[in-house]
């Protein structure tokens, strides 16, 4: 018994050697796409998330064929997630059934008869307006639902998971600085491209500023994280030798001066982007995070309330320092609102034709075209719904929005548990909960989750945080037998 043991032990050595080494290196590429993502504009153009989503492809198919030949395992069985993953196959599903020249043709939109007509054509219509941006549409989806399943497999590891925050908090603390450096220069440039938009407002390497500050706001997240564990860190005998507050201050100046720096860098960026929206949605994110946190048995309720209260003199201050062009801002909203409402009445129109089956995924610019009004408030031709819940039932219908939004809900809850039971690395769940309430609430206003930079790193946040959702006593246990 004891020779079989000892032949077999080299060989499980090396295959935990081997399984280390090539998650390490998927752990290493996916990472790079998430982080180097919102370095091209965000990646809104095609041949930028296109060139990314290919690299992601690659990477699940690497770590497909690691798994068939025993290199690797499953550290997340497809039935911890089996029901968002469901509810998002049905929108799959049914986005492809959109592109489908079989469905009846009492459900295509009219236009598709009166192009026939007019052009002299056979008749070839789908319930899409526009098959080929559904395509690219779903393409997308797919490329989150990629980053997702693969940050869930190798977020299992608490040293990956704890490394991919960290990074996501630098690399937003870099992004923050080029923006301020952009606009502290007097340069109206992104990258090498002249802006045409937002000229004096801080957009770093994106296009909008409005989806800078919420993909800042995720950075902000994960840097107050990073503060919150190093408090949680501190040994207990130094906080009975120093006392509960001294403790605190030293884990939070002496020890994390540099990443105090990288919050208020990062906060400044997001209050110069001038985004009210981005802004509003990021403090609530914060409070979600402490509220999430306080449901943890892992830390006391006492650390929470310093917490919030260190949180609300910090964006008090920062808000008092470059707030007066924000003031300006909201100043302005009753005269912007007026404009935004016209689209989401035109929205709703829409949404009222076609309730159940939707136009078509990725199709709303071009239906929107059809439903455009002469009006001064209609002028301009709208490309998003600046409401991403109503846009999505107006492209993919009521009940595949509904689908997608539990799917996501569904996640977030399985953060929200992880934190309630978990007695470690509560933070990376809670960053999820924090971050879904962030994107959640700027998506009734904007359309930042539809900017892939923005969606990708948020997918693979979220992957982290229910990949942490689960004890790992029992994977110990097993690996000790």
């Amino acid at each position: 018994m004891s020779m079989v043991s000892f032949s077999h032990r080299p060989a499980e050595e090396f295959l935990a050697q081997q399984s280390t080494t090539s998650n390490r290196y998927l752990f290493g590429a996916l990472l790079l796409v998430v982080l180097l993502s919102p370095l091209p504009f965000g990646s809104a153009e095609i041949w930028a998330w296109g060139s990314l989503a290919i690299v992601t492809a690659g990477l699940l198919a690497a770590w497909a064929i690691l798994v068939a030949t025993a290199r690797i395992d499953v550290a997340v069985p497809f039935a911890k997630v089996r029901v968002p993953a469901l509810l998002f196959g049905i929108v799959v599903l049914w986005t492809l059934i959109q592109t489908a020249p079989f469905t009846p043709q009492s459900w295509h939109h009219p236009i598709w008869a009166e192009s026939a007509k007019a052009l002299g054509l056979p008749y070839t219509g789908r319930i899409s307006l526009d098959p080929d941006e559904t395509m690219s549409a779903l393409a997308r989806l797919l490329w989150y639902a990629a980053i997702f399943w693969l940050a869930l497999q190798i977020g299992r590891d608490r040293s990956s998971a704890r490394v991919s925050v960290s990074l996501i908090t630098w690399t937003g603390l870099a992004y923050a600085t080029y923006g301020l450096v952009v606009k502290l220069t007097g340069g109206e440039s992104v990258l090498w491209v002249k802006k045409f938009i937002y000229h004096t407002d801080v957009t770093s390497t994106f296009i909008n500023k409005n989806s800078y500050a919420a993909f800042a706001g995720i950075s902000l997240v994960c840097a107050t994280a990073l503060l919150v564990d190093r408090v949680l860190a501190i040994p207990r005998q130094e906080v009975v030798k120093a006392g509960k507050f001294a403790a605190i201050v030293n884990a939070l100046i002496a020890r994390s001066w540099f990443l105090i720096l990288t919050w208020m860098v990062v906060l400044t960026a997001i209050i110069l982007s001038n985004s009210r929206a981005g802004l509003v949605s990021c403090v609530i994110g914060l409070i979600a995070f402490i509220v999430t946190l306080s449901f943890s048995k892992a830390v006391p309720s006492r650390l929470g309330r310093w917490f919030g209260l260190v949180m609300v003199l910090g964006i008090a201050g920062f808000f008092a320092f470059g707030g007066e062009t924000v003031d300006k801002r909201f100043a302005f909203v009753v005269e912007q609102s007026k404009s935004r409402i016209a689209i989401y009445e035109t929205t709703l129109e829409m949404v009222k034709d076609s309730p159940l089956l939707g136009m078509g995924l990725g199709t709303y610019p071009q239906v929107f075209q059809l439903y455009r009004k002469s009006d001064r408030d209609h002028q301009v031709p709208a490309r998003r719904a600046h409401n991403t819940y109503l846009e999505n039932a107006a492209e993919l219908g009521i009940p595949a929005t509904l689908c997608l939004v539990l799917a996501v809900g569904g996640l977030c809850l399985m953060c929200l548990s992880g934190v309630r039971h978990r007695r470690s690395d509560v933070v990376i769940p809670a960053i999820g909960v924090a971050v879904t309430v962030l994107l959640g609430l700027h998506s009734f206003i904007d359309f930042s989750l539809q900017i892939p930079a923005v969606a990708a790193t948020y997918v693979f946040i979220m992957g982290l945080g229910c990949a942490q959702s689960w004890s790992t006593r029992r994977r110990r246990m097993d690996r000790a037998d």
